[in-house]
């Protein structure tokens, strides 16, 4: 088990790195924040993959199962923040939500969140600007739909939900159901102790 992020296996990084580095520059890119180093993004990369193999990985895909709680997500961007010190105070939503994706595990069924609306018809979730902030756009983190179904059944099943309609979601595809998080969301390490 990797106690450090210098103990982490350089081909686990490399591709770690491939999965976790589209979905933040995108984040930052959408809210017209500079992108990291690569430097920075490894050591990014290098800090979740420890704070996985110290036990957040079973969290995630143990017999268990338990949701993360709110005073983990903050001790572990603690550890993230260190790792990228001179854009800490910026990124703490952006640690929020890759910790989830890749530590919180999914409930049974999806909260259906992304299409609730209010008293006056507004779904918060299905308007790009909102989405524009949150690495998983119109879903929550830990949509089980992330990993249950393709993206092109993903994208017909929000299809049949979506209140702008096809134009929007297809014009905004990459803000309210990107790619890049579903490849996130799915990564996990090839065996126990391989980190």
């Amino acid at each position: 088990m990797a106690e450090s992020p210098d103990d982490v296996a350089e081909p686990v990084v490399r591709e770690f790195v491939a999965c976790l580095s589209p979905v933040i520059e995108r984040g930052l890119r959408q809210t017209g924040r500079a992108p990291l180093s690569d430097a920075q993004m490894v050591a990014l990369a290098r800090t979740i993959l420890v704070i996985g193999a110290r036990g957040g990985w079973a969290r995630r895909f143990g017999a268990e199962r338990d949701e993360i709680r709110t005073e983990e997500v903050a001790a572990w961007s603690n550890l993230l923040g260190a790792a990228v010190s001179e854009r800490a105070a910026e990124l703490g939503t952006v640690f929020k939500q890759v910790l989830k994706s890749c530590f919180q595990p999914s409930p049974q069924q999806c909260r259906n969140s992304f299409c609730e609306t209010d008293s006056a018809g507004r779904c918060r979730r299905q308007e790009r600007v909102y989405d524009q902030g949150r690495l998983s756009g119109a879903h929550c983190v830990d949509c089980p739909y992330w990993t249950e179904i393709n993206d092109s059944d993903h994208f017909a099943f929000l299809m049949d939900r979506w209140i702008a309609g096809e134009a929007d979601l297809r014009a905004h595809r990459s803000v309210y159901l990107p790619d890049d998080f579903r490849a996130l969301r799915r990564w996990r390490p090839k065996a126990e102790g391989s980190i």
